[in-house]
């Protein structure tokens, strides 16, 4: 599918140097395991889910922060290697940029964040670049960026011809008229049972009657199942359930940017939310077979 220059998705969202420590079990409380560092490099599920839309073929750019330290001028450089615009990324003086830490298992991980300059990315920034971000054709924002950066940005994409995608990750409780102003709300089952109230299950008929319940505030909702594939409510119609191919997962972290990206990436581009969820299944499926985040992801298409 061919892309036109002019498509473009802004990620609104966090960037953070990450470490990654290979383990052969995550460890018990109070014990200590030994652990194969990596070198850090890039992170952040803002910039993550930027790469991911840029892998597509789909213009990215990321609204963030850094500091003005060595780790942030590395972050900006590694960004643009994968082809997503910094020009909104600002840079504060006295300030350090984010860390993350991830303790990487077999089939499982944690993740400790440090948020950092991270933090600076307050509703004043927001504002400061609404002109910019009402060119976009989507504007991803995800919940890493704190309750009120959520809450003016969906109130300031009222005035915009683009749609805006929430990534309630973590979940973020919104005022409940704010909804309106959401294309498509996105989270997996465990922020879906914390914004519904109820517990996590892993039954399938349970996770669509919490979509379905999303779906009731507002417009079309995905809710993610991780390996198993994806439940989508399209606005105004019937539940559907898009299923993942079976794969041996090696290291999950980053499928869920990659599913969010991949999906953000194909409503840019003009695709329904079922087709570019679908999408998004195939595409994230493809990155747990590989080991890393940002740098396991392989060339993303919407076929």
């Amino acid at each position: 599918m061919s892309i036109e220059s002019a498509t473009r998705v802004d990620v609104v969202g966090s960037v953070s140097v990450e470490t990654v420590l290979s383990v052969d079990r995550l460890p018990a409380p109070g014990e200590a395991v030994v652990a194969i560092p990596t070198h850090p490099g890039l992170g952040g599920r803002g910039a993550n889910q930027a790469v991911a839309v840029a892998r597509t073929g789909v213009e990215a750019r990321l609204v963030a922060a850094i500091g003005d330290d060595p780790e942030g001028r590395e972050l900006l450089g590694e960004l643009a290697g994968f082809g997503v615009s910094t020009e909104l990324v600002s840079v504060h003086d006295g300030a350090r940029t984010g860390r993350s830490v991830r303790l990487v298992a077999p089939g499982e991980h944690r993740t400790v964040l440090i948020p950092g300059a991270n933090e600076l990315t307050d509703v004043a920034a927001v504002q400061d670049v609404a002109d910019r971000l009402a060119t976009s054709s989507v504007v991803l924002l995800q919940g890493q960026v704190g309750a009120g950066v959520v809450r003016e940005t969906i109130r300031l994409s009222a005035e915009w011809p683009g749609r805006l995608v929430y990534h309630a990750a973590p979940a973020t409780e919104i005022d409940p008229d704010l909804y309106a102003g959401v294309a498509v709300l996105v989270v997996n089952e465990s922020e879906a049972a914390a914004l519904c109230g109820a517990p996590v299950s892993g039954d399938v008929a349970e996770i669509e009657d919490m979509a379905v319940r999303l779906a009731a505030r507002g417009r079309s909702v995905v809710v993610s199942m991780g390996a198993y594939g994806a439940v989508v409510v399209p606005s105004r119609r019937p539940v559907e359930v898009m299923l993942a191919e079976p794969t041996e997962v090696v290291d999950p972290a980053g499928a869920g940017d990659a599913f969010v990206g991949v999906l953000a990436a194909g409503l840019a581009v003009g695709l329904g939310v079922q087709e570019a969820t679908a999408a998004a299944v195939r595409q994230a499926t493809r990155t747990v077979a590989r080991r890393g985040a940002v740098r396991s992801y392989p060339t993303f298409d919407f076929d």
